[in-house]
């Protein structure tokens, strides 16, 4: 009895202590993370302009100015304006800018009169030049910067071996699904037919094309790239050079600013994650005079190229001619084209099906009381969000794109290169405009312009709509999201891996992995039932015929 108040007495009190201290919020425990200590993070990114690095430079931002870490940009000249608006980030020039500049005009020739292969073989093998001087000059930095983690644009070969070489993680960056983890067997993300996205409307012949003829032809065009890349390799006392840069990606983290809609869906291994789009949340914005220019228009197309392709004079004559129509029928009123580099590819003078005749050099006064304006630098982002601009031509870079859906802006795509023709397709497969080729006709082009310009029923618009809710709700986050990404791998790797990703498949044998041992065992153990059967009904037909044969005679 006594041993039971004794009991009752104790409760009562813990009890009471508990509700005491459930009632005093000085007393509530507050748990917070304890697994972070201020490291050095490197990014690397030697060309690819906007697209390939801003993105990256908000995650160090975010990881420097809110996350105690020590962040760098490590990249040539010509691409350190980038880091400007990252204060936090300290953008250190590894050399003078590439030698590229030259080469842009071969290479856009080469995409018109040779296979995509030929144009991209020419463009690794002037990355390939440049690749000694980029691995001594980060080896170098990573060194005195005491990096802990580098963070390498997929382009970047020499940041990859450079990290191995300092025995430092990293983490491979792009706009789109590029590593092997990242496909399926129905998705083209090989360089030679990547400009089909999918296999779901290409004949067997093309399949069998693409899956083994064409990525034979592209190694054989490589053969001599190879071999020097490995003399060179050997020679800087690389370990182990491979053929492929993705081969050294297998065990590292691979973060894509991309979502499902831009990237067509499909299974991503434990090594890849989507984090974008990422988009800018500040911009520059509109000059004076687009303000004057957009006072008076109200259906506005605009059109830029981004800063590595090139159009030629014939490309130009192609849209300004579906411009200049779709002007005329009214259904736009204004037109706006960031002209950088491209001055000399315009004619003097355009005829349009009215028989009217443009004099195009006039549009390049900048004149904002005129309704067609040729500008040398766009402030795009401004320019987008504008509510008068209803339609963009562009060449369907990453970040072009990305910047107009979250803006609900349509588009016309006129693809370059690489990844382009695939965004060109996917963007019309989604109904948020249409593509236009370099080879496609005039009359072709006016259909394609007016078409997205008059968007009846707003189609068009009402898929750019759906697609902003996507860019800004994953923009939102994104930066956040890769943060954490690179603070996992940061405090989590053992050796360069994370051992926590690894795929168990890769621990099995193929057979074993994907059950086939099990679908052997269960096809021969069937074929076998139904072979046995079969031998017993043969038999039993036969005695039965046997019986009936002795019966009648």
């Amino acid at each position: 009895m006594k041993i039971s108040s004794t009991v009752l007495l104790i409760s009562s009190a813990l009890v009471s202590i508990g509700a005491a201290a459930a009632a005093d919020p000085d007393t509530t425990f507050e748990m917070l993370d304890s697994f972070r200590e201020p490291k050095n993070i490197a990014f690397s990114a030697m060309v690819g302009g906007s697209s390939h690095i801003v993105w990256v430079l908000s995650i160090l931002e975010e990881l420097a100015s809110n996350r105690g870490h020590n962040t760098y940009f490590f990249t040539r000249e010509d691409q350190t304006n980038f880091g400007k608006n990252y204060p936090s980030v300290e953008t250190v020039s590894v050399g003078p800018s590439y030698q590229f500049a030259e080469h842009r005009e071969k290479i856009m020739e080469e995409r018109r009169k040779k296979p995509v292969i030929d144009s991209f073989v020419t463009l690794l093998d002037i990355l390939g030049s440049e690749f000694e001087p980029d691995y001594l000059g980060l080896s170098e930095q990573f060194k005195s910067k005491k990096i802990d983690l580098a963070i390498c644009d997929h382009f970047n070969s020499a940041c990859v071996e450079a990290s191995i070489a300092s025995n430092i993680p990293f983490i491979i960056t792009a706009c789109a699904g590029l590593s092997p983890d990242a496909g399926a067997p129905y998705i083209n993300n090989h360089i030679a037919t990547m400009h089909i996205p999918t296999s779901a409307h290409m004949s067997l012949w093309q399949r069998l094309d693409g899956k083994f003829i064409k990525p034979v032809q592209f190694v054989y065009k490589l053969r001599h790239f190879i071999k020097k890349q490995r003399a060179l390799y050997k020679s800087l006392g690389i370990k182990d050079p491979v053929n492929a840069p993705e081969m050294r990606w297998e065990n590292s983290l691979k973060i894509f600013n991309t979502a499902f809609g831009f990237d067509l869906a499909r299974p991503l291994g434990p090594l890849v994650e989507y984090v974008g789009p990422i988009v800018a949340s500040k911009a520059p914005a509109l000059t004076p005079e687009l303000v004057e220019f957009f006072e008076t228009h109200k259906k506005v197309a605009y059109v830029a190229f981004g800063q590595h392709a090139i159009a030629i004079s014939e490309d130009v004559k192609l849209l300004m001619t579906g411009l200049l129509e779709a002007y005329e029928a009214q259904e736009l009123d204004g037109i706006i084209w960031a002209t950088r580099g491209l001055e000399k590819a315009f004619p003097d003078y355009l005829i349009t099906q009215s028989n009217t005749t443009y004099n195009v050099r006039s549009f390049f006064d900048n004149n904002s009381k005129k309704d067609i304006t040729f500008i040398n630098w766009a402030p795009q982002i401004a320019i987008l969000n504008h509510p008068s601009t209803n339609m963009f031509i562009t060449h369907g870079g990453a970040g072009s794109l990305y910047e107009s859906l979250n803006a609900g802006v349509r588009v016309v795509v006129f693809p370059f290169f690489g990844d382009q023709p695939a965004s060109a397709q996917i963007a019309e497969d989604n109904g948020i405009g249409l593509k236009l080729h370099y080879t496609d006709s005039e009359e072709k082009a006016v259909e394609v312009i007016r078409k997205v310009a008059r968007d009846e029923c707003r189609f068009f618009q009402g898929n750019a709509n759906r697609y902003k809710a996507i860019v800004q709700l994953n923009s939102q986050f994104g930066v956040l999201k890769a943060a954490n990404l690179v603070e996992e791998v940061l405090f989590t790797h053992r050796d360069g891996e994370l051992i926590h990703r690894r795929d168990v498949k890769r621990d099995m044998s193929f057979f074993k992995a994907t059950n086939m041992d099990l679908y052997a065992i269960a096809f021969t153990m069937v074929t076998g039932s139904v072979l046995v059967l079969t031998h017993l009904m043969r038999k039993a037909i036969s005695s039965y015929s046997l019986s009936r044969k002795l019966k009648t005679n």
